[in-house]
């Protein structure tokens, strides 16, 4: 495979557009999904498919990715690009990548085809995994569990479970980029975008009751309601109250819900990890108030490996649900999604070697809290402002005073001046569903943290190049 395609294809959850459709899109209005028959126009790939892929925002993005990734900085090209839309650990990946070269010997029968929801030496080990480090109050059992390849199949295949086509998502807006692809491409979901009425982006139960309202009033109620914590891409914590009020009116609505806690060992401030609780540790809390059947259906936690062990490639995202036809349905949704035996062995291994994930997870909060330190000081001392984070692996950063003008088509040209001009590549607001433009977030651990100041320095020393006319841009 051509590298550049391969990079694209491949390039974890959240840095690569394929798939992705930037436009934005105003609050309360879902985004507009037809089923199309017949090839593209092109005949080379279906309509349907080729309506996912073929943004020109995707292709310019893919170009300036490839381009950027064959020209890296390094100490010793200290001209070249840096990639800060990449939203991966590197961090601490020697010490995983030590622990998984150990000899290991793998039994033959591993060898053959295994459940689906993934094999349940596996599921134990993930059980006791989350019970001993983000979950709390709850102890997870293996035969609530289902484990597929990665984080955004497990809720493609939840969400396809759980709506039919051309069912409604509510989704706090901004939000992962990959999320309309995860809902939209196979299973037809569309996204409500719901934009915080807060200073500080809290989740507020009445903007999702507008939201709810509006959508009704148009024909159509929600189906499921989406959340992320920690938050991509703010890099925030929400409070349990806050996430037990919304848990309640999803009850109250007989909403599906999917808490996204992708993020919930990547937490290293100390704000964050104080404010922090999985939706899985409400559930005693959503018993006392009458919400069994809430608990017992309708409410699902996902969360992985891919970024609290910087270990995207091997693709292992997790379900939590007590619904058992969902579980049962996994049967036939995993078998495209399976996870390879030897890869479950293999972290099988890792799972149960307390002592080593325990370490590992210290190791990477340090060097989070470190590189995370690092940047915002840099940032602080380019007067570039940023929002407030403790979790994650990125930063929100503020550079509308370089906008020609308050719209995203000027966001969109800012991005690709920086790439070009500074050499520095970022994911702009827009592709978030970002409120207001001119908000980009840069993503710090998969870079060599040296670079991280110097891309700061250079963000900081941009000059707006002048337009066809000859004057200076207006700012």
């Amino acid at each position: 495979m051509d590298k550049g395609v391969g990079a694209r294809v491949h390039a974890a959850r959240s840095f690569v557009l394929l798939g992705h459709r930037p436009r934005h899109t105003k609050p309360c209005r879902p985004r507009s999904i037809t089923r199309t028959v017949g090839a593209a126009a092109d005949d080379k790939i279906s309509s349907r498919i080729g309506s996912w892929v073929s943004d020109d925002y995707n292709v310019d993005f893919a170009r300036e990715y490839d381009r950027s990734i064959a020209d890296l900085w390094t100490d010793e090209n200290n001209n070249g690009c840096i990639v800060l839309s990449r939203s991966e650990n590197k961090l601490n990946s020697r010490l995983l990548a030590d622990e998984l070269s150990k000899p290991v010997t793998i039994p033959p029968e591993r060898l053959g085809y295994e459940d689906y929801k993934g094999n349940a030496e596996l599921r134990q080990a993930v059980a006791d995994y989350a019970s001993s480090t983000f979950v709390r109050n709850v102890q997870i059992e293996r035969d609530h569990l289902c484990v597929s390849a990665g984080c955004g199949a497990v809720i493609e295949n939840t969400s396809l479970a759980l709506c039919d086509w051309g069912d409604l998502a509510l989704v706090p807006a901004p939000y992962y980029s990959f999320f309309d692809r995860d809902l939209g491409m196979r299973a037809g979901v569309k996204i409500l975008p719901v934009f915080s009425s807060t200073t500080t982006g809290s989740l507020n139960v009445q903007d999702f009751e507008k939201c709810f309202q509006t959508a009704t009033e148009r024909g159509k109620s929600p189906r499921l309601l989406l959340l992320t914590n920690p938050n991509n891409p703010l890099g925030t914590v929400y409070s349990s109250k806050q996430y037990l009020d919304l848990l309640a009116w999803a009850a109250g609505r007989n909403l599906h819900v999917i808490s996204d806690e992708i993020y919930a060992n990547s937490i290293f401030g100390e704000s964050g990890r104080r404010a922090f609780i999985s939706a899985l540790d409400l559930e005693p809390q959503l018993l006392r108030m009458g919400l069994s059947q809430f608990v017992s259906n309708n409410l699902h936690v996902v969360f992985g490996f891919t970024k609290d062990f910087g270990a995207a490639g091997l693709r292992i995202g997790c379900l939590h649900t007590r619904n058992a036809q969902l579980i049962k349905a996994w049967n036939a949704l995993g078998y495209q999604c399976a996870i390879s035996t030897h890869t479950q062995y293999a972290f099988t291994r890792i799972l149960r070697n307390q002592t080593f994930v325990a370490h590992f997870l210290a190791e990477n909060a340090a060097a989070l809290r470190k590189t995370h330190g690092a940047l915002t000081s840099a940032l602080e001392r380019a007067n570039i402002s940023y929002q407030d984070s403790s979790a994650g692996l990125f930063v929100w950063i503020d550079l509308r005073h370089l906008l020609e003008t308050p719209s995203f088509e000027s966001e969109r040209t800012l991005w690709q001046r920086l790439a070009q001009d500074c050499r520095v590549l970022l994911s702009p607001g827009q592709f978030f569903h970002s409120k207001e433009p001119g908000f980009f977030r840069l993503c710090f651990a998969w870079m060599d943290p040296d670079a991280l100041s110097v891309a700061v320095e250079r963000l900081s020393k941009y000059e707006p190049r002048q337009n066809e006319a000859g004057g200076e841009n207006k700012r």
